[in-house]
C-alpha cells in the first residue's frame, strides 16, 4: 500500500497498462483473432469474442477455450 501511495504511481501504472494494451491489440489483430478489450489500462481483460462486450455477462460469454490457452 505504501508504494501505491507514492506520487505518480497510478499515472505510471496507467502508462504501462496502456502500452501493454496497445501491444496486445496489435498482436491479436495481426493474428486475426477476434477479441474485445474490457477494463482500464492498468487492469484490462482480453475477451475472445467477435461480439461487443457491454457487461460482465458478455465477458463470460467469450470463447472460454481460447481464453484458457
Amino acid at each position: 500500500m505504501e508504494v501505491l501511495r507514492g506520487e505518480g504511481t497510478y499515472d505510471q501504472l496507467n502508462r504501462i497498462g496502456q502500452r501493454l494494451m496497445q501491444m496486445t491489440v496489435a498482436a491479436l489483430e495481426e493474428a486475426g483473432v477476434p477479441f474485445q478489450i474490457a477494463g482500464e489500462p492498468a487492469v484490462y481483460e482480453v475477451v475472445f469474442t467477435d461480439s461487443k462486450v457491454c457487461d460482465y455477462r458478455d465477458t463470460q460469454a467469450g470463447k472460454a477455450e481460447r481464453t484458457k490457452r
